[in-house]
């Protein structure tokens, strides 16, 4: 734990952004959640395959878009 390595007391304040700074801190998490059923046989997808991202370091956001609207000359989904 970093924490310990720096023989912090706690994790507030000045000691938080000390351990957010170490070059081992984690700054993000990715999950994946296979579910639901094969999408064809022998596929290796699932129907409800999902990936989840946890950000904890801001700094690793370097771009997003913003979706667009939909096009009403073609089916919705």
């Amino acid at each position: 734990m970093i924490a310990d390595s720096f023989n912090l007391p706690d994790t507030e304040g000045e000691n938080k952004k000390l351990i957010q700074r170490h070059p081992n801190f984690i700054d993000s998490v990715r999950g994946m959640f296979p579910e639901g059923d094969e999408v064809y046989p022998g596929a290796g997808f699932l129907s409800q395959n999902h990936i989840q991202l946890c950000i904890v370091n801001p700094n690793c956001i370097i771009g997003y878009f913003n979706p667009i609207l939909q096009n009403g000359d073609y089916k919705k989904f």
